[in-house]
């Protein structure tokens, strides 16, 4: 069976992803693998030690038996190496779905350190991550999917299905300088099947960055591409940038 993979670091940021895991493990009828890279000590140096290996188990268990009571299937997997070697290395041995990760951290080094993982599991991961912001994912009942001057049919699909499976509106917005909705339609009309329920907007006179952020404050999930040739109009920002400025869930497809 196809599975849902939460990466979590045991941070009250990490544990707001319960919730969305939990509805979205039920939404594709799939089980969830809860997953803890431990690492080295950030504050000591060493290698984690028995004591902390025992407390994470504890708080692993906790979350698990949440999901099981929800009727998920559910797998912890624990382990010393880093957050993205050991997210290949499942999506190579596992039919994975999706991840699912928090997007936000503390302030100062932590906020740094939380940032950066987020934004490493992004990069190396070849199936779509969800990033969980501050506001969760109270709800699923609005979809809004953003596209470039050139949309990826995979991410506008994924999007459909989740609309569709939620019973959710469905938003496809055109972002970015001199992008038009009316441009894009027979593109996007082919991508998505037939009797497909979306609605098209353009935003061409808006920097895409600005444009993603203001569409994200009314979704309760925004859905955007991050392959190659994506948001060149982004420029340094890059797609990690965008995401951190999202208060709500944002699910990132390469």
């Amino acid at each position: 069976m196809a599975s849902l993979l939460w990466m979590t670091d045991l941070s009250a940021r990490a544990d707001a992803c319960l919730a969305p895991v939990l509805r979205l493990a039920g939404l594709h009828a799939a089980d969830v693998i809860i997953v803890h890279a431990a690492g080295r000590s950030l504050a000591r140096g060493v290698d984690v030690d028995a004591e902390y290996a025992r407390r994470a188990d504890v708080h692993l268990e906790t979350q698990a038996r949440e999901l099981r009571a929800g009727g998920l299937g559910v797998e912890v997997v624990m382990d010393a190496g880093q957050p993205e070697a050991l997210l290949t290395r499942l999506v190579e041995e596992r039919e994975i779905l999706l991840v699912v990760a928090g997007s936000t951290g503390v302030t100062g080094i932590d906020r740094l350190l939380l940032g950066s993982t987020a934004n490493r599991l992004m990069r190396v991961s070849t199936v779509p991550v969800m990033l969980v912001g501050e506001r969760g994912l109270p709800a699923l009942g609005r979809i809004v999917c953003v596209v470039s001057d050139t949309p990826d049919p995979r991410t506008m699909q994924l999007a459909e299905r989740l609309a569709r499976r939620a019973d959710a509106s469905l938003d496809i917005v055109a972002v970015g300088r001199g992008v038009t909705a009316e441009a894009l339609r027979e593109v996007i009309t082919l991508a998505l099947p037939e009797g497909t329920s979306w609605r098209l907007r353009g935003r061409p006179g808006e920097r895409a960055r600005a444009a993603i952020l203001a569409e994200a404050q009314a979704a309760d999930l925004l859905v955007l591409s991050a392959g190659p040739g994506r948001w060149r109009r982004l420029k340094r920002d890059g797609v990690a940038q965008v995401v951190k400025g999202c208060p709500g869930c944002v699910l990132v497809v390469r």
